[in-house]
């Protein structure tokens, strides 16, 4: 009996590497790996949800994947093992980036520290007519914003360059995982040219808002070079130790704006300024 029923298993077996042995033949590489995967996959695992999530493993994708998420309506790219999926729950789950006041829909915006692109792509969807300016140290951060507000291209410039008080360059450490963290380093693997935020709002301004996370920089450009700051209505800093919350709050007051609380982010610090003043 024991052997009657094992007759049938090896003949399906068999069965099943002949059907193997001829999509992998009449297939392109891609699909008989796939193929190779789901196999692994199924001779592997002892559940459903294993073998899910074991074909993930075989199968993690090599570049950005393609994701629609609520508050964007376009796709957008996030890459595997990054911290691209951290950016995009903190931007549109959090929504730490939004703004202390109410903004026209052609408010003028300059998103420093733009990391790959979802905060500007989320304010050219809030704001229709608006003009953001996109500004990210890393140039492999700043090649996923570029795609990532492609269908706002007309209102979006992406600058890859470092937010800093003066034109010099920087470097700074690149570290796979931590993507959205990128500081300046004084003995980093990476270089970079800076931007001026002076230049940022002589050229665009006057400016609506600003969003500043610059991960520590944030101390220099709010008190060196700071003639920028009378043409700007309101302004979120994310602070980054060792500055605190209680120093930029100061350092913005000098500045001439108001700080207010962040309604959601204790780590961050609103602030704003007479429209008459600004304008």
């Amino acid at each position: 009996m024991a052997r009657a029923g094992h007759v049938p298993t090896v003949r399906r077996s068999l069965v099943r590497r002949s059907i193997l042995r001829v999509l992998r033949w009449i297939l392109p590489d891609a699909a008989s790996t796939l193929i190779d995967s789901v196999a692994f996959a199924a001779y592997l695992a002892t559940d459903p949800r294993s073998f899910c999530r074991y074909l993930s493993l075989l199968l993690e994708p090599r570049g950005p994947v393609k994701v629609s998420l609520r508050g964007l309506d376009h796709a957008i790219l996030l890459r595997p093992s990054s911290s691209d999926a951290l950016v995009a729950f903190g931007a549109l789950g959090r929504r730490y980036h939004l703004p202390p006041v109410a903004l026209e829909e052609d408010a003028t915006i300059l998103d420093l520290g733009a990391n790959i692109g979802l905060t500007a792509a989320d304010y050219a969807s809030r704001y229709p007519k608006a003009t953001i300016v996109a500004v990210e140290m890393d140039d492999e951060n700043a090649a996923m914003a570029v795609r990532n507000t492609a269908t706002y291209q007309d209102r979006v410039t992406v600058i890859h360059a470092a937010a800093w008080w003066e034109e010099t360059r920087l470097s700074y450490t690149r570290a796979a995982g931590d993507e959205w963290a990128f500081a300046i380093a004084e003995r980093g693997d990476q270089e970079v040219a800076t931007v001026t935020v002076l230049s940022l709002v002589e050229q665009y301004g006057p400016v609506d808002f600003i969003k500043m996370d610059i991960e520590g920089a944030e101390r220099e450009v709010l008190s060196k070079n700071t003639g920028w700051a009378s043409a700007v209505r309101s302004i979120q800093v994310e602070v980054h130790d060792p500055y605190t919350v209680e120093q930029c709050e100061r350092d913005l007051r000098e500045l001439g704006f108001t700080p207010v609380a962040h309604p959601s982010n204790v780590a961050s610090v609103n602030a704003t300024r007479a429209t008459a003043e600004a304008g």
